[in-house]
């Protein structure tokens, strides 16, 4: 959410899964601020009900998410800390689409497909279940966000939709960049998290899918 102070990331652990799980249990309480932030902005702007709906719905999950995670965290030796998120006045419509079509549309549709690939690798048998179900909620977080954009575009002038295209693209760049990163083995394997290689040949299929669609 806006006004999320990073510096407070899941509790290092000796093992480096709980470490993992840890920081996603962070960053999916995170999530429920988010969601509450964006309902209350949606009714602001005049969004239908349907998608105020949808996103208090998403709240009620990444609060199930979090609690999950955290689970499986401390069963790692790991221990999640709250997120500290600053409070500030609502955005402009042009700012939510724009933030909704990084963290919605990218990063939101990508962690779906990614948490269905967990689900699926994890070594670990409560961690597959757990993502399972964390997988199709995922999805439909991300179907919310296509959805938004939708509702949303016809609402911005044609400078605000390429502004909001140029920042999509920017994103798209920076979040290839980021898929980099390599987690201790134990992460890929328990965690079912794809490795680097995996991990950016489905963010390349995802985003060429992603760049041909409307901003």
């Amino acid at each position: 959410p806006a006004g999320l102070c990073r510096t407070r990331r899941g509790v290092r652990a000796s093992d480096p899964v709980g470490s993992f799980f840890a920081e996603v249990a962070n960053l999916e309480a995170a999530a429920v601020t988010a969601f509450g932030q964006l309902a209350r902005e949606l009714r602001l702007h005049g969004a239908p009900g349907s998608l105020v709906q949808a996103a208090l719905r998403s709240r009620r999950d990444e609060v199930r998410h979090a609690r999950a995670t955290a689970r499986l965290a401390r069963r790692y030796g790991g221990r999640p800390v709250r997120p500290r998120v600053a409070s500030g006045a609502p955005r402009g419509l042009v700012e939510v689409v724009a933030d909704n079509a990084v963290e919605g549309c990218i990063r939101e549709t990508y962690g779906a497909l990614v948490a269905h690939a967990q689900a699926r690798q994890a070594s670990d048998a409560r961690v597959r279940r757990v993502l399972a179900g964390i997988a199709i909620d995922e999805t439909r977080h991300a179907a919310l966000s296509w959805s938004l954009a939708e509702w949303a575009r016809a609402r911005m002038s044609p400078a605000e939709q390429r502004r909001v295209a140029q920042g999509t693209g920017d994103a798209l760049e920076r979040m290839e960049a980021e898929l980099t990163r390599e987690h201790a083995p134990a992460v890929h394997a328990v965690a079912g998290l794809p490795r680097p290689d995996h991990a950016l040949a489905l963010y390349r299929r995802l985003a060429a899918q992603l760049r041909a669609a409307p901003a």
